[in-house]
């Protein structure tokens, strides 16, 4: 097989690719070093970020708490004082008709 002059030409252009990827490509040996990680500054800011909202939020509830006023004796209903039927009343009306009685003598057949 022969080679025509396009297969020259292209041979001579890959062959100078080649060489210039060689010129940049960074040398073998420092691809194996490992760089020192930085730490992201997120890895410091949200845990003191977070303490900043739990001691705003524990201020915030100790304030209100020791500012609010406290419910006097008085205004609290006891359980004696709640009737233990409200709804009673309604057992009493005249209109109810009386509770059935099922004895065995009225179901028993004629």
């Amino acid at each position: 097989m022969t080679s025509s002059p396009d297969d020259e030409t292209l041979a001579r252009e890959f062959g100078k690719q080649r060489e210039d990827d060689a010129r940049a490509a960074p040398p073998f040996a420092s691809m194996w070093r490992v760089r020192p990680r930085l730490l992201s500054p997120w890895w410091f800011a949200l845990p003191v970020g977070a303490l900043c909202a739990a001691a705003a939020t524990f201020i915030w509830v100790l304030q209100t708490s020791l500012t609010a006023e406290q419910p006097s004796a008085a205004a609290v209903p006891t359980v004696i004082e709640i009737d233990p039927q409200p709804l009673a009343f309604l057992l009493d009306s005249p209109v109810l008709a009386p509770t059935p009685s099922f004895d065995e003598s009225e179901l028993a057949p004629r």
